[in-house]
């Protein structure tokens, strides 16, 4: 089970706990599985996260938010550098070891 963000929600995937408005209306049930509607009906009623069942898919995209998430804080890092062989070298090295630790994490 993973809690993420109705951004990321894609077709297919399911709900694993019910989902409730702010108000407690039950917006949809444990076991749902995901449609295009759905996913619209969650964000017009304001839901920003919702528990859904575990996928190889959805590790997949973890790690890619984890890649960018990474590489922005390495660009962030060296931004007033100047671009060459040593600094870019730097960057990779430096990016390769938080994208570990950020993997070793999940």
């Amino acid at each position: 089970m993973e809690y993420i963000s109705t951004d990321l929600l894609k077709e297919g995937m399911t709900v694993a706990k019910d989902v409730h408005s702010q108000s407690q209306m039950l917006l949809l049930p444990a076991g749902t599985e995901l449609s295009a509607s759905k996913i619209r009906t969650l964000i017009t009623w304001g839901v920003r996260r919702i528990f859904i069942e575990a996928t190889e898919d959805l590790e997949a995209t973890q790690n890619i938010i984890k890649q960018k998430e990474a590489d922005n804080i390495i660009d962030t890092m060296f931004i007033h550098n100047p671009n060459n062989d040593f600094i870019h070298s730097l960057k990779m090295a430096a990016a390769r070891n938080l994208r570990r630790k950020m993997s070793e994490e999940l």
